[in-house]
Order: structure tokens, then sequence, then C-alpha cells
């Protein structure tokens, strides 16, 4: 039964998320009117895909795929990640609306609001002592420039690191509570769907199954207990996403993925090698590969071709120096006083385990942003697209608590001013940023 107190609780959590997903929308509405179609990345052919969708009620066809050229490059691709997509332009053909771009875009718009409560809640599981560090968290993704773009126009980008943020939730509960067939269940369906939506959020797969692991070795679950889950995950994901990787080999010619399809498509149109491999070392090496990550991970508009001003890319690489240096300069001092030893021997304790659980936390969100970047160092080895920044969105939540994280380290007479300074910047950024497009002609004209 709940207390008067757990009510309390619950009103605040319910009014705090109202007013976050209030501030969301507020940010993003006007940038549905701000961006033109060729300047949002691949919109025109995700919105060739959503009207066959809405139109046909059924996925296209290989002829189809064809005969539509470049403007069906997706055609080949897995599908819900345009679910709420079709849903709007379903509503704005019951509307009689004759041009339905804005509420097709309103798709993109709505996923990306279930981040908002995601993050809050993360927020307070990693941040209890401090409200400030807990409301930065959904903070910086509502003023997040380049997530407020990839929110405003059409594309599966949104879906993906929306279901991917539902993810992390779901990986959290089960690092704080032990293993349940009931989360088992909700992660694999939340699975299925990001199976089905983009490749960039498949680095959830192999961080679901090292935090399963993590989880079970915490709460010292029975091994019979986590191949349960495991089995439960697996057959969820594999019943509900395998037939349409099955039905895209059958019509494809053995293309499960759909990639060579879209890749001959795309190599031919833009005239790119089709067959390309560089190594690993020589993107790592590249600071014009790190350069362009960072620059559209904060923003970096249209097809890579609107920069902001640079002082202010300098001032978010400030930033995470800041951070990492922090957490780097902590893991060194645990090291030398003797509280990293402390902290494995206490790891050997069954009984002291369940102590580690935030520690896990972290563990698992820096894990989960390390599998998503080694996914882009090989999409750029094999030449599937350029290394951008909104490929990572899948983990946005993880790489904005990282970042806090890190200022949470800082001296306490600094850390609560760098995360305030850090919330005014970015907000005052994403005002910048829309301004600046605004008056380039062209855009505000939707």
């Amino acid at each position: 039964m709940l207390t008067e107190n757990d009510g309390k609780v619950m009103v605040e959590a319910r009014t705090r998320i109202l007013v976050l997903l209030i501030a969301y929308f507020l940010v993003r509405i006007p940038w549905l009117f701000l961006v033109p179609v060729n300047q949002a990345p691949d919109e025109d052919a995700h919105l060739w895909m959503i009207h066959f969708l809405a139109e046909h009620l059924r996925l296209p066809e290989a002829a189809e795929v064809s005969a539509g050229g470049a403007v069906a490059v997706y055609g080949s691709y897995p599908p819900l990640g345009y679910l709420f997509h079709v849903l709007s332009a379903w509503l704005a053909k019951f509307a009689g609306v004759g041009n339905d771009l804005i509420f097709i875009r309103c798709g993109s718009l709505l996923t990306g609001s279930l981040m908002i409560p995601c993050a809050d809640y993360i927020g307070r599981i990693l941040f209890k002592s401090s409200r400030l560090f807990a409301i930065a968290l959904p903070l910086l993704l509502i003023f997040h420039p380049q997530l407020i773009f990839v929110n405003s126009y059409a594309n599966c980008d949104s879906t993906t690191a929306a279901i991917a943020s539902i993810i992390l939730v779901l990986l959290v509960k089960m690092l704080s509570h032990g293993l349940s067939r009931t989360i088992s269940l909700l992660t694999g369906m939340a699975l299925a769907w990001l199976a089905l939506s983009k490749y960039s959020g498949y680095s959830m797969f192999p961080t679901t199954a090292l935090t399963m692991i993590l989880a079970s070795w915490l709460h010292s679950t029975r091994m019979l207990t986590l191949m349960l889950n495991g089995l439960i995950v697996t057959a969820t994901v594999s019943s509900l996403s395998a037939w349409w990787f099955l039905r895209n080999a059958a019509i494809f010619d053995g293309d499960y993925l759909g990639t060579k399809t879209m890749y001959r498509t795309w190599a031919s149109t833009y005239k790119r090698e089709l067959n390309f491999h560089q190594s690993a070392l020589s993107f790592l090496e590249n600071h014009r590969w790190w350069r362009t990550i960072i620059y559209s991970y904060w923003g970096y508009f249209g097809y890579l071709t609107v920069e902001m001003s640079r002082p202010i890319y300098l001032a978010y690489q400030a930033i995470m120096s800041v951070s990492i240096f922090s957490a780097l300069f902590k893991c060194v001092q645990a090291m030398q006083t003797g509280k990293f030893a402390a902290f494995i021997t206490s790891s050997k304790d069954t009984d002291q385990r369940t102590r580690l659980i935030i520690p896990a936390i972290w563990t698992m969100l820096a894990v989960s942003f390390l599998i998503n970047l080694s996914a882009m160092v090989y999409a750029s080895m094999a030449n599937y697209g350029l290394a951008q920044g909104r490929y990572l969105f899948p983990n946005e939540i993880a790489i904005m608590a990282l970042l806090l994280g890190g200022l949470w380290l800082l001296p306490d007479n600094l850390n609560k001013k760098a995360a305030l300074t850090m919330i005014v910047f970015c907000a005052s950024i994403s005002l910048y940023a829309y301004f600046q497009l605004r008056a380039i002609p062209g855009y505000g004209t939707q």
C-alpha cells in the first residue's frame, strides 16, 4: 500500500516530467517549420517509405524498391522506425490536409519525447544526492542542438534513439533489482522493435547480454535463472522480428539486412566505390574523422554543410575534456589511496555486491557507449556512411550521463557550478542554432 509520502513523490514526479515535456515541445516545435526537405538528411527517402507504408499498408516488394530508384533506398531497410510517422500520415489524411510534411515530422517529435522520462528516471537513480545533477540529464537532452534537429524531420533515428533509451531504463532496473521474467520479456519486446528500426541501435544487443550477466553476478542469481531470462529475451526478439529478415532474404537475393541492396543503389547514385575497406586504425588516427563525429554530435546541420561558430565546438570540447580528466583523476586517486583495491575486495563478498549497483550502472552506460562507438568505426571501415554523431543517439542518455558524472567528480565548490554552466550553455546554443539556420535562405519556409 502506498504511503502519503509515496503519493507526494509520484505527484512530484508526474509534475516534473510534464514540465520537462512541455519544455521539450516548446523548444522543438519551431524547428518543424524551419528545416527544408533538401537540407534534412535523406528526408525525401524517408518520406517515400512512410508514404508507401501509409498508403499500401504493406512492405514494398523488391521490384517496387528497384523502380523507385535512389528515393526508395530505404525500401530494403527495417520499417518499424516509421511507426509514429505512418500514424501521423494517417492523421493528416483523416484531417484532409494536402501537404502532410509537418504532420509526418511530428512522428519524430513524438518518438523523441519518450527519451525525456527515460533520462529523468536514470538521472534520479545516478544522482540521488543532487537534484541539480538529476534534472540536468533530461535538460541536456532537451537543449541538445543536434538532437533537436533530428527530432524535427522525418527519419528513423528518433525512434531508434527512443527505443534504445527505454532499453537502458530496463537494464538499469535489471541491475537494481535483479533478473525477472517480466523485465526480460519487456526487454525482448523493446529489442525486437529496435531490430526493426535502424541498425545504429544494435549496440543494445551486446549491452543487454553483458548487463544480464552482470545483474546475475550482482544479485547472486542461479545460472538456471540467468539462462531462463536469456531465453525469454532471445525467444521474444526472434519471434517478433525474425520474419522480416527472412522475408528480406527471400525477395532481395539473400540480403537479410537489406544493406547490400541499399548500398548498391546508394553507391551507383552517389558514385561511391562498391568495394571499399580501410583499417580501423586509419580512422582512429584521423583527426578529421574524430572532429566530424564531435561536431555532428553537438550540432552540424544539413548534410554536414552548416556548422555553428567554431568557438562553440571548442567550448563543447572543453566541457568534455574537463569531465574526462576529472573522472580519470578520481580513478588514479582511488588506485593510489587503496580505495580501488577495497572495491575489488568487497566485490568478492556476495553479501556486499548489492552495494555495487550504482557503479555497475555506470559501467553499463560506459560499455554501451563504447560498443556504439566501435560500431561506428566498423561502419566507416565498410564505407556504409560518413561518421555522424547522430548514430550515437541510441546512447544519448549514456553519453550525457557520463559527461555529468565527470563534472560530478569535480571538487564540491565547483561541480554544481560546472553542471549549471553546461545547462545554460546548451540552452543558449540551442537558441543560437535556431536563429543561425533561420537566417539562411530557404530555411523557415516549410
